[in-house]
């Protein structure tokens, strides 16, 4: 066979190869168009669906992120509010040491009067230990440690007060009231400077450089007339000989 016939040979057959392609596309024209519409479709919702579910996922991140913050806000407003309540509560305690103070001093001459004005107070202050209680929880470390020190001074006082009854020393109860009544005013000064500042007390930092260079801390300004210093020497003597 020659050169000429395979060529020939091999024309006509890419020849007849072209001609079955071009035959099944004018046949099936319409059936091509239709699949590759359909095609062109489910590829588009491939890409469309990707691009929503991305979108969802992006909102749902975003939703979650205010939701933090909106909790973290609430936590920070709840605080805030605990404090306030709480710094309430503690100057309600020393309106009620400062009336004591004011019924000791006035009218108690009897035994009876000191065991009344006691019973009168602790039902006050039993009353406000509760409020102060049900936030105490949620306070920082440093407003804990705080309310504790009050805790601290009623405690004392309570003890110095049933001691003067038992004794029969009326007109000394005024000292230790009176003591008191300095004590936690103080305590409330450094617990508003505290709460404001996230336990930082400007007060108290001025305290310890005095303590340092021996200077005297400043004086209270509450709690009314101070007893004699014939009553406080009197209130010591009893003290050390009750010891």
């Amino acid at each position: 066979m020659s050169y000429a016939c395979i060529w020939s040979e091999s024309c006509a057959t890419h020849h007849n190869i072209e001609m079955d392609i071009y035959t099944f596309l004018d046949k099936n024209i319409v059936t091509i168009f239709s699949l590759t519409a359909i095609i062109g479709s489910f590829i588009t919702a491939i890409v469309s669906s990707r691009g929503g579910i991305r979108g969802k996922i992006l909102d749902f991140q975003h939703s979650q992120k205010l939701e933090e913050q909106k909790a973290q806000q609430n936590a920070q407003n709840f605080i805030k509010e605990s404090k306030a309540l709480v710094y309430t509560a503690l100057h309600k305690l020393l309106g009620q040491i400062q009336r004591l103070n004011v019924e000791i001093s006035t009218d108690c001459v009897r035994p009876e009067c000191i065991e009344t004005a006691i019973k009168d107070f602790e039902k006050s202050w039993m009353h406000i230990q509760e409020h102060i209680s049900e936030r105490l929880y949620y306070l920082p470390k440093y407003a804990e440690d705080r309310v504790f020190k009050v805790y601290g001074i009623i405690s004392d006082l309570m003890v110095d007060l049933r001691r003067v009854h038992e004794q029969n020393k009326c007109n000394l109860a005024i000292v230790p009231i009176r003591e008191a009544s300095e004590k936690l005013e103080h305590q409330i000064k450094l617990a508003k400077e505290e709460f404001a500042n996230n336990g930082v007390s400007t007060t108290e930092n001025r305290e310890m450089a005095r303590s340092h260079t021996k200077r005297r801390p400043s004086r209270s300004s509450c709690c009314g007339k101070a007893p004699s210093p014939q009553i406080k020497a009197d209130y010591r003597k009893f003290v050390e000989a009750a010891q």
